[in-house]
């Protein structure tokens, strides 16, 4: 047995543990260690986005860089519907493509990227450079949908190294392909190195990527049961009535976004490659043009990636700037006014700090204006902005090219 003063003296020393602050330290250990891995959790998450993002992009803008090299005998017209329609499908129907589970779309997008890869690198046939193309399109309209909508379940700054990965990849993939190929390497045996990329993506979603937490315990219960207690009939047609809310409720915010795109891809496909210099410029037509693209990639992975910098509430504003140029290269391209290339880059190079700020801002603005609820399919129809316009201008650039070279 222990002595009675020592037992006396261990009880009075538990009696007091409360105000002498031993339980206290313990409880702000735990909320050290807690808070540390939120910290730990968050960094991850933000690091995943942003190899989402490049990943995202990467593929895409490979693409149009190896065009010439790779697909000039699909044709351009050819070649832009392959590398737009089907995913400007998908993301038209993102809310049905949303019911598939995550894991699967995840799946669809690495899978449908790496045999975009090989499908290129070994091709030789025409019929195979298509089905490349084709699967990068539905793998980077999956890819939009759903790497878009999973952010809305984590914190509000994973859109920004989203946002900062998808700028970048715009900049840096043609520079990567670009510079391969000026060393030696060929074209197919360049697409072939890139299959790392749709790995990167797996590995960021499956193992960097922290799993969500719900930020009101028991929302989705409150939900089920909800729906369980309506009838059938008034449970399609309350779904329905609430899909057509969220899609008034999506487009109501992507409509300047769109607008954007749609006068920004004209640009590109009808305008750019009529705008050249030929007196006292070092470069050929074809390289003004890459020069052209390369600058306005430069301008977007800035904007994109300066959060703090490039952004506006007034969505309409990038657009009428957008306006402004659309109508200034459209003059210089039938009059040709402008005595300096200099000028086009400048041009180039804040119409790319525009876009950056435009797409940005108008993701921030669906993040933290439509509700908790309606977000997740909210963010998913935000690429409709990308790909619709993208079609839209293509077929009206081809009349539009064609009236300008004859008026020349």
């Amino acid at each position: 047995m222990g002595h009675p003063a020592a037992e006396q003296d261990s009880e009075r020393a538990a009696a007091l543990a409360p105000l002498t602050g031993q339980p206290i330290k313990e409880e702000q250990g735990c909320l050290a260690r807690f808070t540390n891995s939120k910290a730990v959790n968050k960094g991850r998450n933000l690091i995943s986005y942003w190899i989402l993002g490049f990943g995202n992009n990467f593929t895409y803008w490979v693409l149009i860089t190896a065009a010439v090299d790779i697909l000039a005998r699909t044709g351009a017209q050819a070649l832009l519907v392959a590398e737009t329609l089907p995913a400007a499908s998908i993301s038209i129907s993102a809310l049905f493509f949303l019911k598939l589970p995550v894991n699967v779309r995840v799946f669809l997008v690495v899978s449908l990227c790496l045999t975009s890869y090989l499908a290129l690198a070994f091709s030789a046939h025409v019929w195979l450079d298509f089905a490349g193309v084709l699967c990068a399109s539905v793998s980077r309209g999956f890819s939009d949908i759903t790497f878009l909508s999973y952010a809305g379940q984590y914190e509000r700054d994973v859109l920004s190294t989203w946002s900062s990965g998808t700028g970048a990849a715009t900049f840096v993939g043609p520079l990567i392909y670009s510079a391969m190929v000026s060393a030696g390497f060929s074209p197919r045996r360049v697409l072939l190195t890139m299959v790392t990329v749709p790995i990167m993506m797996g590995l960021s979603f499956w193992v960097i990527l922290g799993r969500p937490q719900p930020s009101e315990p028991g929302l989705q219960m409150k939900q089920l049961q909800a729906r369980s207690m309506q009838p059938v009939e008034d449970s399609i047609k309350t779904r329905m009535l609430q899909r057509l809310r969220i899609m008034q409720t999506a487009f109501k915010l992507i409509l300047p976004l769109c607008v954007f795109y749609l006068e920004m891809y004209f640009i590109g496909s009808g305008l750019l490659e009529l705008i050249y210099f030929t007196g006292g410029v070092w470069l050929t037509p074809s390289q003004q043009y890459s020069w052209y693209i390369t600058i306005h990639c430069f301008g977007v992975m800035v904007a994109r990636s300066g959060h703090k910098w490039f952004h506006t509430d007034k969505l309409w504003l990038p657009v009428i700037y957008q306006s402004m140029v659309l109508v200034f290269l459209l003059s210089e391209a039938h009059f040709r006014f402008l005595p300096s290339v200099w000028i086009m880059f400048g041009i180039l190079l804040i119409q790319g700090l525009v876009e950056g700020t435009e797409f940005k801002s108008t993701m921030f603005k669906i993040y933290n204006e439509v509700d908790e609820a309606d977000r997740e399919e909210c963010l998913a129809m935000m690429p409709v902005a990308f790909f619709f316009p993208a079609v839209m201008s293509g077929l009206a650039a081809i009349p539009a090219h064609t009236a300008l070279c004859r008026l020349r």
